[in-house]
């Protein structure tokens, strides 16, 4: 899939499942794991058949400052234009976007349960593809895409998620974590909050003395970033510390970490 463990001239075409309904959206990428400036063009957003990379209507393009393409420094996220988009809540979207040249370390999310879809290295720009028939090759990751921001008037906001692989949605598949069933009873109730799932599997409360890259950075030190910086938040589940209590750590630290 990838040589080198990094992206060359390659398409990612990444699907994603909102949890509330609005009529624009904007959508974030991000470079935090790298060490050289990536460039993102051909960025658009189109409804998918479900789980699937075929287009099923109109691909949106997505622009950042204006411009079609954007380059994100190591370590930065960075956030497109707000565009006119209306979707439902629970509805498959394809985020599509091309990489030129090598990315170098690549930031990615292990373990989305669904499939992602991403062309052969080399193979160039071809997100225009609507049959998705150029981006064949399957990945259970998320690469690069961080998130969705979705407008909606009727909404107060949004509850963050934030936790390990119980939350992130271990061994469930085609969007059955707890955090989709409980954006769809909040929509079926007239609720109109989004639920951001920042599970991260192994995930951790506390720094471990000797920590596995892997688990992501834990909650002490990611909660500014992946809870209270997200658009529109009001409040905040936590759910972790199992991998905490199972890599020997007390309960006293993780308490206070919490």
């Amino acid at each position: 899939r990838f040589e080198n463990n990094q992206a060359r001239d390659q398409s990612f075409r990444m699907i994603i499942n909102p949890t509330i309904s609005g009529t624009q959206a904007r959508i974030r990428l991000s470079n935090l794991k790298g060490d050289r400036p990536i460039r993102f063009e051909s960025v658009s957003l189109a409804r998918v058949l479900p789980q699937l990379p075929t287009l099923n209507g109109e691909r949106v393009n997505l622009s950042f400052a204006g411009k079609p393409f954007v380059i994100a420094q190591p370590g930065e996220e960075v956030i497109s234009d707000t565009v006119a988009f209306a979707l439902n809540a629970q509805e498959d979207l394809a985020v599509s976007f091309h990489i030129p040249g090598e990315s170098g370390p690549m930031t990615w999310h292990a373990v989305s349960f669904a499939p992602q879809y991403i062309s052969a290295p080399g193979s160039g720009d071809v997100t225009h593809d609507n049959s998705g028939l150029a981006s064949l090759d399957l990945s259970l990751g998320w690469f690069f895409l961080s998130g969705l921001d979705v407008v909606n008037t009727q909404s107060p906001g949004a509850i963050v998620a934030i936790g390990d692989s119980i939350t992130d949605g271990a061994y469930q598949v085609l969007n059955q974590r707890w955090t989709d069933w409980l954006a769809k009873r909040l929509n079926d109730a007239g609720q109109h909050i989004g639920i951001l799932n920042q599970g991260i599997n192994s995930n951790t409360v506390t720094e471990l003395p000797q920590d596995d890259p892997s688990r992501g950075s834990p909650a002490v030190l990611r909660f500014q970033r992946d809870a209270l910086q997200r658009s529109g938040v009001r409040g905040v589940i936590i759910f972790e510390g199992t991998n905490d209590l199972g890599a020997g750590i007390k309960a006293d630290p993780v308490i206070a970490g919490l």
